[in-house]
Parts: structure tokens; C-alpha cells; sequence
């Protein structure tokens, strides 16, 4: 739209584009950061690996626009992409000058190469090594297959409960071979097919010939149709 006048019979033109900047500059004026900024921030929710540090970092520049001018989605999507920890954000303004922000963290239940840790739904993350959690179980693979690792690792979990043992790895080589690392030092080899056959007979051979023996394997290789290798821990 272009709205004409005439001054001393020449035409001056204004564009809708000039109206609306100085539209925006004069709301600006009396609406800005100085007249309306943001004097309180309170952050929700529970949260043990993200810290008041990191965080502060992430809204003080976004806080400085003042309470009309923050973009509250652009700040919710800046606590989600750099902060590992943070599994959702939301941001909201309550008047006349305070920003609430809560945050959901992250439950880790394993690590991922000694790298990543993984949820419980099988979502891959990467915060900063120090913050990892003490007593995860610990998953060996390509990062396509860490639902499958999940997945797998509490199946076999379930079944080595009945010898009283516990998985603390779990590994499937690129050639598609799954391994078991047991807490005891013990390494179980099972093939690449029928891995929770393979391994409920392992169990069942544990308790009845390892168990009676007082004797910890070293490493067992449950692939073969109708045996198996035993190299004994000395």
C-alpha cells in the first residue's frame, strides 16, 4: 500500500513498511527494556544435573529484551538444544516483571559407548562426562541398534536373575554378535540369533555345574548347537 501526499507540488510517498517501523521504534520507546524489564526469573522443576550457572547463561541474554520484547519460544528452545540434561522447557511471563521457567530433566538408566546415555524410552543424549550418574549399566554398539540393546539388555537382566547375577555390559559387534559382560568378571558369547535361548541355557549350566564347583569362568562361548567353551578365571 503507498499513500501520497503533495508538498510544494512534489509528490512525497510513505511507504506501510515506513508506518509500521515507526510504529515499532515508538512502542519500543515506551515499552521497552527500560521501562518494562525483567527483575525476577524463577526457575521450576526438579533438577539435579543441570546447574543455576548454565542456566543463567542461556536466559541473561534473552531477560536483557525486557518483558514485551522476549521471544519466549526462542528462549524455550535455547534451554532444550544446550542443555543436554533438559528433556522440555517452558517459558511464560507473569506480570509486571517476572519470567517462570520450568524445566524437565532427563532420567538416565544406561551409557552408550562410554559416551552417550540413554532414557529408558531409548533417547540418546551427550552431557559433559563428569555429570554421569554412578551405577549405570553400560551398552556396546551402533547408535541405530540402541533400542535393541535396551530392549535386550532387560531380557537378559531378567533371566540372569535367577542365578543372582547381574549384566554390567552389553555388546553387539558390528558383525551383529551379542556379548555379555556379567558383574562377576564373567564374559558370555552369544551368537548373533536366539541370544536368550543361548543365554537361559548358560544359567541353567551356572547353577547346576559353577555354582556346585565354587568356580567362576572367565569366558564362556555359548555358540555352539550342543556345548560350549570355558576358559576358567585363575
Amino acid at each position: 500500500m503507498i499513500i501520497g501526499f503533495i508538498l510544494n507540488k512534489k509528490p512525497f510517498f510513505f511507504s506501510a513498511h515506513f508506518f509500521s517501523c515507526v510504529i515499532y521504534i515508538g512502542f519500543y520507546i515506551f515499552a521497552g527494556p527500560s521501562h518494562y524489564p525483567i527483575r525476577v526469573v524463577a526457575v521450576q522443576g526438579v533438577y539435579s544435573h543441570v546447574s543455576p550457572h548454565d542456566i543463567q547463561k542461556i536466559i541473561d541474554p534473552s531477560a536483557k529484551r525486557g518483558y514485551f520484547f522476549l521471544r519466549l519460544c526462542l528462549l524455550q528452545r535455547k534451554l532444550e538444544e544446550k542443555l543436554p540434561w533438559v528433556e522440555s522447557a517452558t517459558v511464560t511471563r507473569e506480570w509486571p516483571d517476572k519470567l517462570i521457567i520450568t524445566l524437565t530433566e532427563r532420567e538416565a538408566v544406561a551409557t552408550l559407548n562410554h559416551r552417550f546415555l540413554v532414557t529408558s524410552a531409548g533417547s540418546i543424549f551427550q552431557p559433559a562426562p563428569d555429570t554421569f550418574p554412578p551405577g549405570l549399566f553400560h551398552l556396546l554398539g551402533p547408535k541405530e541398534k540402541v533400542v535393541d540393546l535396551l530392549n535386550n539388555y532387560r531380557l537378559l537382566a531378567s533371566i540372569a536373575d535367577a542365578a543372582q547375577l547381574s549384566l554390567a555390559e552389553l555388546e553387539l559387534s558390528p558383525e551383529g554378535d551379542w556379548r555379555v559382560n556379567l558383574s562377576n568378571k564373567t564374559v558370555v558369547m552369544l551368537g548373533n540369533n536366539d541370544i536368550l535361548i543361548r543365554f537361559e541355557r548358560f544359567i541353567k549350566i551356572y547353577q547346576n555345574i559353577f555354582i556346585p564347583q565354587h568356580r567362576e569362568p572367565k569366558y564362556v562361548d555359548m555358540r555352539y548347537s550342543h556345548g560350549m567353551a570355558v576358559n576358567w578365571q585363575t
